[in-house]
Formats: structure tokens, C-alpha cells, sequence
């Protein structure tokens, strides 16, 4: 750990253990399903009552987020297992 770095808590700890116990590839797959729903929610509730509606600022900085983190995801299973 770097000096800089707080230690984790608990929660992150948690976190950390549930991603490390999983596959890259079935986490992506989940985060997948997940904004593909979430994408398709908004266009049948949203663009259905008006079509020049458009996700908020939160909706789409989410939506970001979840690609990042897949975009993470990914690497990881190209790398494949660790060596060792």
C-alpha cells in the first residue's frame, strides 16, 4: 500500500473478494445485462410519452460508469489468469 492510500473497509473489502471470486468475463456479462435493461427502460417509459426526451445528466454519467467499468472488465479477461 502506498503511503497516500487509506486502508479498506470492511465493505470494500467485501467488494473486492465477491470480483475476485468471479470470472472477468461473467461480471461483464452481468454489468452487460444490466445497462442493456437499464438502456431499454428508459426508451420504452421515456421515448414512448416523447420523442425528444433524453436521459438526464445522473442517467448517462451511470451508463458511463458501467462502461468503464466493463471496458476494466474486459482487460482483465484478455489477460487471462494470473501466472503462478
Amino acid at each position: 500500500m502506498r503511503h497516500s492510500e487509506q486502508p479498506i473497509t470492511p465493505a470494500q473489502r467485501a467488494l473486492l473478494d465477491i470480483c475476485a471470486g468471479a470470472d472477468a468475463s461473467e461480471l461483464y456479462r452481468h454489468l452487460s445485462t444490466t445497462l442493456s435493461t437499464s438502456i431499454q427502460n428508459f426508451n420504452r417509459h421515456s421515448l414512448t410519452d416523447d420523442l425528444r426526451s433524453s436521459p438526464t445528466e445522473k442517467t448517462i454519467e451511470a451508463w458511463y460508469f458501467t462502461l468503464e467499468l466493463m471496458e476494466c472488465l474486459h482487460a482483465i479477461a484478455l489477460e487471462g489468469p494470473p501466472a503462478g
